[in-house]
């Protein structure tokens, strides 16, 4: 049986990078507590990158510069 830490790094390198995540999508690997710890020691560590309070990130890097490339994020209907 795979730590949370496991478990939430195999689900990220399983899916494709530069999608958001948030605590709740690992909500199945334990308390929501054990999950923010996790992912923000992921974070300390450069593994991941946190985006806001809850959303983290795995991004891409750029075949170009070589770092690090981060979504556009569009709000919509704010007017």
């Amino acid at each position: 049986m795979l730590s949370i830490e496991g478990n939430i790094i195999r689900k990220v390198i399983r899916t494709k990078k530069s999608i958001l995540y948030f605590v709740e999508s690992f909500k199945n690997f334990g308390n929501e507590n054990s999950v923010y710890k996790t992912l923000e020691r992921l974070a300390n560590d450069g593994k991941r990158e946190r985006i806001a309070a809850g959303i983290y990130l795995y991004p891409p890097k750029s075949k170009l510069t070589g770092g690090k490339l981060y979504p556009i994020i569009v709000c919509t209907g704010l007017d």
